[in-house]
C-alpha cells in the first residue's frame, strides 16, 4: 500500500513540476498574433547591432547589440534572421556574462528564456508547417520532416538556449522537451553536420550526459564529443562542455584536466572570429580547474 501511495505521490509531483516547467511562454504554439511593424530605420538598427556585436567582449556593447536587434525585430517583425541574431545575443549575455554573477541568476534565466522564445518565433514565422506539426503534437519523426536548411540556425539556437535554461531552472524542462530536441539535433547532424563547428555532435554529447535520465549514456556522450572535436578542434566550448559534463560522470580526472588545460593554454585568437566567446570559455575552464579537488576528491584520483 505504501509503495502504491509513494508512486502516486511521485507521479503527482512530477506532473506539477512539468506543469511549472511548461509555464514558459512558447514562441511556437501560443497565438501571439502578428505584431504591427514599428516605424523606424531598419538598416540603421541592423548596422548598430552589427557594430555593437563586434565589441561583444564588453557587456555594455553586447547589451547595445541586444537593444538594436530588438528595435530591428520591432521594425520588421517578419525578418526572421534578426530573431535568430537576437536569440544568439541573448544566449551569450546569459551564458557568457550573467552566469558568472550569483546576483544575476534571474537575469541569466530571463536571457536564456528570451533566447529560446525568439528562436521559436523565427521558426514559427518562416516555417508554419513545422510550428503546426509541433503544436498538433505530431510524432517527432513527422515534425522533423518539415524542417529545411533555412531553419537550421533557429533550430540550433532554440535547442541550445532551452537546454541551458532547463539545466539552470529545472531538469524537468529538459525531460519535457528531450524527444523534440533529440529529433531536431539528429536532423542537423544528418543534413548539416558542420553547422556552427560541429554543433549537433557537441549538443548530443552534452545531451547524453543526462539522457536517458538520470544516468545518461556516457559511451554515446563521449562518441559525440570526440566527433565534434574532430570537426572543429579549436572551438573551445566543446572541450569545456566535455570536461564539465562528461568527465565527472566517467570519474575521469585526467580527461577533465587535459581538456581544460588545452582551453586555458590555447591562444585567444585561435579562431579570431570567436575571441569574445573564447575569453568566456577560458574563464569557465579556469573556474572548473580551480575546483578540481571538489569535483574529483583526491581519494578518487
Amino acid at each position: 500500500m505504501r509503495a502504491i501511495l509513494f508512486q502516486i505521490v511521485v507521479v503527482v509531483f512530477l506532473s506539477l513540476v512539468i506543469g511549472c516547467a511548461g509555464a514558459r511562454k512558447s514562441g511556437l504554439c501560443e497565438d501571439l498574433g502578428t505584431a504591427a511593424a514599428k516605424k523606424g530605420d531598419l538598416g540603421a538598427a541592423e548596422a548598430a547591432a552589427s557594430d555593437a556585436w563586434k565589441n561583444r567582449k564588453d557587456i555594455k556593447s553586447l547589451k547595445k547589440a541586444v537593444a538594436s536587434l530588438r528595435e530591428a525585430v520591432a521594425i520588421d517583425p517578419k525578418k526572421t534572421g534578426n530573431y535568430v541574431r537576437l536569440a544568439k545575443a541573448l544566449y551569450l549575455l546569459g551564458d557568457g556574462y550573467y552566469r558568472f554573477d550569483e546576483d544575476k541568476e534571474e537575469d541569466m534565466l530571463n536571457a536564456l528564456k528570451e533566447a529560446t522564445f525568439f528562436a521559436e518565433r523565427a521558426l514559427k514565422i518562416q516555417n508554419p508547417k513545422f510550428a503546426f506539426s509541433v503544436c498538433a503534437r505530431d510524432s517527432f519523426k513527422t515534425t522533423v520532416k518539415t524542417l529545411t536548411k533555412k531553419d537550421v540556425p533557429a533550430v540550433y539556437w532554440y535547442a541550445v538556449a532551452l537546454g541551458k535554461y532547463g539545466l539552470a531552472k529545472s531538469i524537468m524542462i529538459v525531460l519535457d522537451n528531450k524527444d523534440r530536441i533529440y529529433a531536431m539535433m539528429r536532423y542537423i547532424l544528418k543534413n548539416h553536420p558542420d553547422y556552427w563547428h560541429g554543433a549537433a555532435a557537441r549538443y548530443l554529447g552534452a545531451f547524453h550526459t543526462k539522457i536517458p535520465f538520470p544516468k545518461g549514456d556516457a559511451k554515446k556522450s563521449k562518441k559525440y564529443f570526440l566527433k565534434s572535436i574532430k570537426q572543429a578542434p579549436n572551438y573551445l566550448a566543446t572541450r569545456v562542455l566535455m570536461a564539465q559534463m562528461l568527465a565527472p560522470k566517467l570519474k575521469d580526472r585526467a580527461m577533465f584536466k587535459k581538456q581544460l588545460e588545452r582551453v586555458i593554454n590555447a591562444p585567444l585568437n585561435i579562431m579570431p572570429q570567436f575571441e569574445a566567446e573564447h575569453a568566456i570559455e577560458k574563464r569557465k575552464a579556469k573556474e572548473l580547474l580551480e575546483n578540481i579537488d571538489d569535483i574529483f576528491p583526491p581519494s578518487e584520483g
